[in-house]
Order: structure tokens, then sequence, then C-alpha cells
């Protein structure tokens, strides 16, 4: 038995208004899924980009301390030296036959430190 006209044109038109009325729910869900997605990203970057910061900052402390280290270094070293060259000076003119001292600096001239003021 056949089933009459207006029964399958209703059934059909009724599947498509169904289908319609889902993708028209599915259009936001997709819209918020996408927002969600967006805003746990943009979360997830501030929160590297905070951590990042905070370890630029400690790296950036660290420099400065050891910048202070290696100047206070390479002052003591130039006081040593000096002393090194006033004390060879004492030495020889005591008699005392004494070589140079060894170079402080990789760039210092052999036989010279500077002089004792």
């Amino acid at each position: 038995m056949a089933l009459p006209d207006w029964v399958l044109i209703s059934g059909i038109v009724g599947t498509a208004i169904a289908s319609a009325i889902g993708a028209l729910r599915v259009r936001p869900e997709a819209r918020k899924f996408r927002d969600d997605g967006a805003a746990g990203l943009t979360t997830s970057a501030g929160a590297i980009v905070a951590a990042v910061e905070h370890e630029m900052a400690a790296l950036r402390g660290e420099l400065t301390e050891m910048r202070t280290w290696r100047g206070g270094l390479e002052r003591r070293l130039r006081h040593h030296a000096r002393w090194d060259d006033l004390m060879v000076t004492r030495a020889r003119a005591a008699g005392i036959d004494v070589p140079h001292p060894p170079k402080l600096y990789d760039d210092e001239e052999d036989a010279t430190h500077g002089s004792m003021p």
C-alpha cells in the first residue's frame, strides 16, 4: 500500500525543518567552542609570557650581581698587579734576582703590570 503524497511531502518538509533547526543550533555551539578555545589559548599564552618575564627578571638580577662581582675582581687584580711590580722592584733594589710575576690578564704584556701610586 502506497502512502498518500501529503504524508511523503510532510515527512520531507519535516525532515528539512528539523535539519535546518539542528544546523542553526550547531552554529552557535561551534562559535562558542571556537571562542572558548581562543580564550584558553590566550590564557595559556599569558601564563607563558608571565613565566618568561619572571625568569628574565631573575636572569637580569644574576647578571647585575655577576657584573658587580667581576668589577670588584678586576679592581683587586689591578691592585695586585701593581703590588707585584712594586715588590719586584724593591727586591731587585735590594739585590735579589726575581723574575717578573706571572700575568694576571691574557692581554697583558709580559714585563709590566702598571705602577704603584
